[in-house]
């Protein structure tokens, strides 16, 4: 299925679909507004040169934490929210090489998969593993 279709598996888990993208190389400023969300926490707002997408959201369940473009047109670039016993992390940015190495986004990829792994890791670790059946 397409991208933009809503009722796509894509969509449903997302909680969104594609409603379009920028210029492939736009300079603009990603701005943090949840700071205290755990993957952008200690992210300050930064400035990025990629392509800018525009997801249309379809739920309101998702907790957003990034968001970039002025008074022209305003994207959602970050959020999260849960899909049945699993936890998604939504992140715009990293179309090119020179972004993903930036500080802000490794740090946020990290984040986001500690945030959507913690209820797992959290098992793992009542689990002890010196205390196996022989």
């Amino acid at each position: 299925k397409r991208l933009d279709d809503q009722e796509s598996l894509y969509a449903q888990i997302l909680g969104a679909s594609y409603a379009g993208h920028g210029k492939e190389q736009e300079d603009y400023t990603v701005r943090v507004i949840d700071p205290q969300h755990p993957v952008v926490r200690g992210v300050k707002d930064y400035s990025v040169i990629d392509e800018r997408h525009w997801p249309k959201l379809h739920v309101s369940d998702v907790q957003i934490f990034l968001e970039a473009g002025a008074t022209d047109r305003r994207s959602i670039h970050g959020y999260t929210r849960t899909y049945g016993a699993g936890r998604v992390c939504y992140l715009a940015n990293g179309h090119h090489r020179e972004v993903l190495e930036s500080p802000p986004v490794q740090q946020m990829i990290v984040e986001a998969a500690n945030w959507c792994l913690a209820p797992r890791l959290a098992a793992l670790k009542q689990i002890d593993l010196t205390q196996q059946d022989r």
